[in-house]
């Protein structure tokens, strides 16, 4: 939430504790998440997880994957972190790099997509009675700001530009 200079402060108080308390989604959902995202990619490949389990430094267990296409050596089950769009895991690739990991939680896109479409009906019908409160310009800015918080391809490439330019 960035504007709280908008709404309330009790508001505010109370939206962020739900922007925070967000409880961790399955790892299975992650995994299963992974996986076709994946399979996108290599359409051919069968990516089915091992039931094999690694243990690292005695923490919760990390999943291996037997697939030799599988880009990561192992993923740790507990997140680092989880917001209301994904969750954050730690892991390490198969040439020994750590990584982390974001991962969108299933089905998020679709529910933030369809609450923007209802906004700007909603805004829409209420300038159509009320011209004087015509807020589809500042409603389409913030939706076009919205939709990039769910595209992570747009996140990593300004990650990488932020990167470079701190070298």
């Amino acid at each position: 939430l960035t504007r709280a200079d908008v709404l309330p402060d009790v508001w505010v108080s109370h939206l962020l504790e739900l922007q925070d308390a967000m409880p961790a989604k399955p790892f299975s959902e992650v995994q299963a998440t992974l996986e076709e995202e994946f399979s996108a990619s290599h359409p051919s490949r069968s990516w089915r997880c091992s039931k094999k389990i690694a243990h690292h430094s005695n923490k919760d267990a990390t999943i291996v994957h037997e697939d030799s296409a599988w880009p990561f050596d192992r993923i740790e089950e507990e997140p680092l972190g989880t917001a209301s769009i994904a969750q954050v895991h730690r892991a390490w690739l198969k040439g020994g790099d750590e990584v982390v990991v974001k991962v969108q939680h299933r089905g998020v896109e679709d529910v933030i997509l369809q609450d923007l479409d209802n906004a700007i009906y909603l805004c829409e019908e209420y300038a159509k009675s009320n011209p004087r409160y015509d807020f589809r310009d500042i409603l389409n800015e913030w939706c076009a700001e919205t939709k990039k918080e769910v595209d992570f391809i747009h996140e990593a490439s300004n990650t990488e530009r932020v990167a470079a330019n701190l070298k």
